[in-house]
């Protein structure tokens, strides 16, 4: 990542040191919630929370970012949700979580960190052309179907979408499928978004 790794680090989201170890298939990464068999991670040695982990690449997301889907106001990351239940709803995709979020607490926007990091545009094998990041479904009912499964998506969700063919894909089934980006800038995910907002200045606003 263009950094040294430090054996130990404290992490904002975490009361105990973080120690760096090889990667463990059985470890789920508590801010994106994902399990990479490759990745290094840093995972708490205490007792009392033996199961906190974080992807290397994890613990370098940036504390505040701008992003194109909410520009009046920049969006924090949260270890955690404020909600009594500890989830929340995602903005992105719809779908719920309990890992760590971008949040804009005056406008209740929630999104994973992995939706935050999603392509602003890709090429899929089912459309010839490409297709851009929406924020909003450009229908009247707020809703859309997917060309891709043929799911009705009734909820207010992100979607891909190619806008002169009227094209619409659920953002899982766009980057499940994805054959690439037509940005190489955006076709990483958290590591590349880190080093690419570092170098562009164009999603980090701030790194606390």
């Amino acid at each position: 990542m263009g950094r040294q790794s430090e054996p130990i680090i404290n992490h904002f989201s975490h009361q105990h040191p973080l120690h760096l170890t090889n990667p463990q298939p059985s470890r789920v990464c508590s801010a994106c919630k994902q399990t990479l068999e490759t990745e290094p991670l840093y995972t708490c040695r205490s007792p009392s929370c033996t199961t906190f982990s974080i992807h290397l690449k994890c613990s370098h997301l940036p504390h505040r970012i701008t992003h194109p889907c909410h520009h009046i106001h920049p969006l924090s990351l949260l270890p955690k949700s404020h909600n009594s239940n500890g989830f929340f709803v995602c903005n992105a995709c719809g779908n719920d979580g309990d890992g760590f979020s971008y949040i804009c607490k005056d406008c209740g926007v929630s999104i994973h960190v992995v939706c935050a990091t999603l392509p602003l545009c890709l090429s899929h094998q089912s459309h010839s052309h490409q297709l851009g990041l929406a924020f909003a479904s450009p229908y009247a009912t707020g809703g859309f179907s997917c060309d891709v499964c043929g799911v009705i998506e009734g909820g207010k969700c992100w979607l891909y979408r190619c806008g002169s063919c009227g094209f619409d894909v659920h953002l899982s089934c766009a980057t499940s499928k994805r054959v690439g980006p037509c940005d190489a800038r955006h076709d990483q995910q958290l590591v590349s978004f880190i080093l690419w907002c570092v170098r562009e200045k164009c999603l980090c606003t701030d790194k606390r």
